[in-house]
């Protein structure tokens, strides 16, 4: 009997790859998605709005759980302890796309150390230009976020390409370096149909592991059907 999964899904290029894995695997059955989403109805971030990613579940052809989060100090953490607690009699395993963040992987398992069920990461030490060519094969995304550097700034907007290869970055943008929205591949049944706005700037406050409070920004781009 395979082993049921929920993906946390961002509807980015990593979550992405990681559900291609799980559902090629005969270990696992992916059973449904949750995004965690801002209170103004975007996912983190990535800046997209969830009515996008909603598009996403269904051309994947599965169900989507969005887990509603506030900026108030440990409601992330609640949030999705909530949900795992809902699930858990009828879920074994959550499945992350994170690849090689030592940090983030010891704060997801944490979340899940009062419940039964079990953190997997079907990316995890992989080589991330590999992981890069490997999707850009079977997927076309578009850049959403990028950090402002002028390198960074010409891919914004933009489907996402070997290119990346030739920046000073890593190449699946796992320290932050930009991120991307899935609007077609493999895994889908039909692609979808986004349309790229204007360019934005955003700042977030954001804590790292002393419990400080630092800022980030990034440029991103309205994305819409």
């Amino acid at each position: 009997m395979s082993l049921k999964v929920t993906l946390s899904w961002s509807g980015g290029k990593d979550s992405c790859l990681a559900l291609s894995r799980l559902l090629n695997d005969p270990i696992y059955e992916v059973v449904g998605l949750h995004t965690v989403i801002n209170q103004d109805g975007k996912v983190g971030i990535h800046e997209v709005d969830k009515e996008l990613v909603k598009y996403q579940a269904d051309s994947l052809g599965l169900p989507l759980t969005l887990i509603e989060t506030t900026s108030e100090k440990g409601n992330y953490d609640s949030s999705l302890k909530s949900f795992y607690q809902d699930i858990e009699e009828d879920i074994d395993c959550i499945g992350f796309g994170d690849i090689y963040l030592q940090e983030l992987r010891a704060f997801k398992e944490q979340l899940l150390t009062s419940f039964q069920l079990e953190p997997i990461f079907p990316l995890w030490n992989e080589n991330t230009s590999n992981l890069l060519l490997e999707f850009v094969k079977n997927h076309k995304a578009r850049v959403c976020a990028v950090q402002p550097q002028a390198e960074l700034q010409e891919i914004l907007g933009h489907d996402l390409s070997t290119h990346i290869l030739n920046l000073h970055i890593d190449p699946c943008g796992e320290n932050g370096e930009y991120h991307s929205f899935v609007y077609d591949g493999s895994v889908f049944q039909q692609p979808i149909p986004i349309q790229t706005g204007g360019i934005f700037e955003k700042s977030y406050q954001l804590r790292n592991s002393e419990d400080q409070i630092g800022t980030y920004k990034q440029l991103c781009v309205a994305l819409t059907l």
